[in-house]
């Protein structure tokens, strides 16, 4: 089999980080022979408000989730062993950028691997990294603008590493136009790993019995970000007759707060009533469950969220302003559209690693 390096995040408590690095090297080894590990190297934080933050909310593994006591401490550390035990068994990760000298290639992305609220990270850029093959896959600006890039007088490194990479495809809208922008060339939109492998067999992963219906929470705590969300939440599920069930994430309201297997998450997505999210991924696989979802982005997370919702035509999904899960998404239009953008996906990506 060829070996590939991935530059992503692949050291953080994030089920949607570790779910899309999951996805990409599935999709790799069953269409292409190719496999591929994630790459350790060094972030750099030089644009953190503080020594050690993290990318301004890319992971939540961050210093004062770990401040936290009792429940919640528990939590954080049983979803931490859960997904750490994850990565090692199915051999996500490989060893780090020094380990390796003449690579096949490599693969940037997906997820904000682009974004600058942290600060500028070589690997994340092409440099340094062991192959003179280096593309990108989904790769995503996040939040960050191009005026963002200019205020950082960053607009020379980005420009050169953009244009000395072999194929650039991107996750979003925002990242296309700064791409292009710097470039002048229109990079391909490719889905997300986790779209684009589909995950349909954890899709049938049930919850173990005995199962309530629930409505299924995943995201960060919502009384700290908006009481009037929860109120929503505590107010619907009761109406209905569900169990307020969060997968990922400790709220000391929710009826139960599961540290999930990650393809047991899936399963949990697709089983519920219904969903309430404020983060991207949870939005993707609120998607792929195909069942009524309610998405209330975050200040950090907006472009993203409200781009891929507007890139399916589920804008009416948005929280803000109308009642939770009050809107009927089409999902054989959705699965259509999934379908032709799998295929567009795969040709990029066969494109990649043609000798």
């Amino acid at each position: 089999m060829l070996m590939y390096g991935i530059i992503t995040f692949d050291d953080v408590t994030n089920y949607g980080t570790v779910l899309q690095l999951y996805g990409l090297t599935r999709v790799l080894r069953r269409h292409f022979g190719i496999e591929a590990r994630a790459l350790g190297y060094e972030e750099n934080h030089d644009f953190a408000p503080q020594e050690g933050s993290d990318a301004g909310g890319i992971s939540i593994d961050r210093p004062e989730e770990w401040l936290w006591r009792g429940d919640r401490f528990l939590f954080a550390q049983r979803k931490r062993t859960v997904l750490r035990r994850f990565v090692r068994d199915r051999g996500l990760r490989g060893g780090r950028l020094a380990d390796y000298r003449n690579l096949e290639g490599v693969l940037i992305g997906s997820d904000e691997v682009f974004t600058l609220h942290a600060g500028i990270t070589p690997a994340r850029w092409g440099f340094g990294v062991p192959s003179d093959r280096v593309s990108t896959y989904a790769a995503s600006f996040g939040s960050t603008t191009l005026s963002d890039i200019a205020d950082r007088h960053c607009l020379p490194m980005v420009r050169a590493a953009l244009s000395a990479m072999d194929h650039i495809s991107v996750r979003d809208a925002n990242s296309a136009n700064i791409v292009e922008e710097l470039t002048g060339k229109r990079p391909i939109r490719t889905l997300d790993p986790v779209l684009l492998d589909g995950f349909d067999a954890e899709r049938q992963i049930a919850p173990p019995p005995p199962a309530r219906p629930y409505l299924l929470v995943y995201g960060y705590d919502y009384r700290r970000e908006d009481p009037v969300i929860l109120r929503q939440i505590e107010t619907y599920a009761s109406r209905e007759g569900l169990e307020i069930v969060s997968v990922g994430f400790y709220h000391p309201w929710a009826n139960r707060n599961l540290a999930l297997e990650p393809e047991t998450l899936i399963g949990y997505f697709a089983h519920a009533t219904g969903v309430v999210t404020n983060t991207f991924h949870g939005t993707v696989l609120g998607l792929l469950a195909g069942v009524p979802i309610t998405v209330f982005p975050t200040d950090f997370n907006r472009i993203k969220v409200t781009g891929l919702l507007e890139d399916f035509g589920l804008t009416g999904c948005l929280g803000e302003g109308a009642p939770l899960l009050s809107f009927s998404p089409d999902y054989e239009a959705v699965r259509q559209q999934l379908e032709e953008q799998r295929r567009l996906s795969l040709d990029y990506l066969a494109e990649v690693v043609q000798r």
